[in-house]
């Protein structure tokens, strides 16, 4: 595997092929922490009502609403 990375717009890196692979054919959310790429990207408008998204960075924890 190279040693290209993708930064997602959440700021989580993967593996550049990795990643594609993922958003290809699995799902068009980040694997860690659930938030869509294409509503982060403009295209596609985020829905009315979102939960908050918690995701762990290192040893403390994070919420964030999208």
């Amino acid at each position: 595997m190279n040693g290209q990375v993708v930064l997602l717009p959440c700021n989580h890196a993967f593996h550049k092929m990795c990643a594609r692979g993922w958003l290809l054919e699995q799902s068009e959310e980040c694997p860690l922490c659930k938030r869509s790429v294409r509503v982060a990207l403009g295209i596609l408008e985020a829905p009315e009502e979102l939960a908050p998204v918690e995701c762990e960075i290192g040893a403390r924890r994070v919420e964030s609403s999208v």
